[in-house]
């Protein structure tokens, strides 16, 4: 598989958040295909993917990168320091706040990592010369520092180790006036402070993505196994990739150098309200939604320094898949052409019609329904009441087969129907419906002259229409309904 290249020491991480996202808050980076919140994946290409239809997605194996922190608590001690530096040819001193700790870079072992972050007194006043801090404030000012740790033997593998490391710390105090000749009270500085050290995992995955490289499943296959010795095949270090990460989360805007020894960090500052300062800031408040950690009005006691390393963890996570997925093609090397291609799955589209419990049992009612209408419609057919169904011509002439009426009409069909009915009132007969006997001398159930040899009554008209299947169903509706009554 592809090693990281020595080009990845000079790419610049920090662009994965532009520094004006801290005044206006917007990111300006999404996940990049090969990138899920969480890991970021060795990006494959199916061959022929223009030839593939847009909604179709593959199945493969291909290596997992994951990043994560594990926090505890830091001691660290402040102090008052004198601090000389030079201001052209004169050397000034100054009093300044230095918050010193030491670390070892694994938990109980590995080299011995140590770090400060120093403050100027003149930094907390409430003159109004210092951004951050209004004229005239009394209230709490806050500060949170990401600092840069090294090694105490300043061995440059030593130092690469500890600059992965991630100390952070959250304090609270007072702001300074000339009335009292900006003199710190360090028993007015109150602090929590915890160091993050990094783990990286490196695993073969099976996943599920579509056309454009996007991932829609992950899973971590059965026979997978610690993957780092392929990926740091080159000249880069895993300490490397994480020290470059621990720059990319830091505080500090204006560093873009990416130096390892860069003292960006190491200088505090305070504020007297809620509004990011920085990345980590940004980002935890984008994330989380809450400046609780940042807030001058939240006590340093109500800051749950368990829940800001767990939030520290998924930004870290986050921002190290984002950052290999946009710069991958920058920071590994491609496999060669020789290089046996790796074996997949294609998934072609299907159509599948799903339904629910609900929807089903509401289609099986409702054709049931029209399966017993259509059994009443049936028993109920014209054709039941009347015999020969007038439905067209030949049919009405049954109704008239063999009877007297035809006599009667004889002669009429150049009459209009005024003049025919006048031509029936003269002969003063009546006509019903029943049975007969015809010219033929065959019984028959039609209109005839009365009287008929036998009217039909309106329920045996009825009666015969039901049938015998009808009459039993009316029976047992009857009896229901009066059971439920």
């Amino acid at each position: 598989m592809a090693a990281l290249s020595t080009n990845a020491l000079a790419i610049a991480l920090g662009a994965l958040f532009d520094p004006e996202t801290v005044k206006s808050p917007t990111a300006i980076a999404q996940y990049a295909p090969p990138s899920t919140p969480t890991h970021f994946f060795l990006p494959l290409k199916p061959n022929d993917v223009q030839l593939f239809n847009s909604s179709e997605i593959f199945r493969a194996e291909t290596i997992g990168l994951n990043a994560s922190l594990s926090c505890e608590a830091l001691n660290a001690l402040v102090k008052v320091e004198n601090n000389t530096f030079k201001a052209g040819t004169v050397e000034i001193k100054n009093e300044v706040g230095n918050l010193r700790f030491r670390t070892t870079a694994y938990e109980d072992s590995g080299p011995l990592c140590e770090g400060s972050a120093k403050f100027e007194f003149r930094s907390l006043s409430n003159d109004g010369s210092i951004t951050g801090i209004e004229r005239g404030y009394n209230g709490s000012v806050a500060m949170e520092a990401y600092a840069q740790l090294k090694a105490a033997s300043d061995n440059t593998r030593e130092n690469e180790i500890c600059g992965g490391l991630f100390p952070v710390i959250f304090s609270r105090t007072q702001p300074l006036s000339a009335s009292n000749s900006f003199r710190f009270d360090p028993t007015t500085f109150r602090h929590k402070s915890i160091v993050c050290r990094p783990k990286l995992d490196v695993h073969r995955y099976e996943i599920t993505f579509d056309t454009s490289g996007r991932i829609i499943r992950t899973a971590i296959s059965e026979n997978s196994a610690d993957e780092k010795p392929r990926v740091f095949a080159g000249p880069i270090t895993e300490s490397q990739l994480l020290a470059r990460m621990q720059l990319l989360l830091r505080s500090d805007l204006g560093d873009y150098s990416l130096n390892i020894n860069a003292e960006s960090g190491s200088r505090l500052y305070f504020s007297d309200n809620p509004l990011p300062r920085g990345w980590i800031d940004f980002m935890l408040q984008t994330i989380f939604s809450s400046t609780e950690a940042i807030d001058p009005q939240t006590p340093i006691q109500d800051i749950d320094i368990n829940l800001i390393g767990e939030q520290l963890n998924v930004v870290y996570a986050r921002v190290f898949s984002v950052a290999l997925g946009i710069y991958h093609s920058r920071m590994f090397t491609r496999a060669s052409p020789s290089a046996p291609q790796t074996e997949g799955v294609k998934f072609a589209p299907t159509v599948r019609v799903q339904i629910s419990t609900s929807m089903f049992a509401l289609t099986t009612t409702l054709l049931g329904f029209y399966f017993i209408l259509a059994i009443y419609f049936y028993l109920f057919r014209v054709s039941r009441l009347f015999q020969r169904l007038p439905t067209s011509i030949a049919s009405e002439i049954q109704l008239f087969h063999k009877s007297s009426v035809l006599d009667d009409v004889r002669g009429t069909e150049l009459l209009t129907g005024r003049q025919r009915k006048a031509h029936l009132s003269r002969l003063n007969r009546r006509y019903g419906y029943g049975r007969f006997v015809g010219r033929d001398s065959i019984l028959r159930v039609g209109i005839e002259r009365e009287p008929l040899l036998d009217h039909m009554l309106n329920q045996e008209v009825r009666n015969q229409g039901l049938g015998k299947f009808g009459l039993t169903i009316e029976y047992w509706a009857q009896w229901l309904k009066k059971t439920l009554n």
